[in-house]
């Protein structure tokens, strides 16, 4: 079997509301305009998406949720190993460029900490 270099496997992404809730009160958070990134550190790689209902149409919340998909996807190798990671959109985003520039921006702050 190959393995795909930017694939996004089922075992990397969150389910689990006990996760959700650990990640929410133990987390630390970083706060952009469109986008929060919360993290804690952990023994697995996991990565969590979720978006405000604040973001009205349905529609859009599905597409800002495949955007943050998307950015991780791409991205990968940049987000910190063993730790739980949580992209959180608050707003709808114009493109995906705006998107994912401050996803990095968020993520070189957590290497900074």
């Amino acid at each position: 079997m190959i393995k795909k270099k930017f694939a996004l496997s089922k075992k990397e992404i969150l389910k689990d509301q006990r996760d959700f809730n650990r990640i929410f009160r133990y987390g630390t958070v970083l706060s952009g305009y469109y986008v929060d990134l919360l993290y804690l550190r952990s023994e697995t790689s996991k990565i969590g998406f979720i978006v405000k209902k604040k973001i009205k149409k349905a529609v859009d919340r599905n597409r800002c949720r495949r955007l943050l998909k998307e950015v991780y996807r791409l991205n990968k190798s940049k987000f910190p190993n063993n730790s739980k990671v949580l992209l959180l959109a608050k707003t709808k985003p114009d493109n995906f460029f705006i998107i994912q520039s401050e996803v990095l921006r968020l993520l070189s702050h957590i290497q900074l900490i």
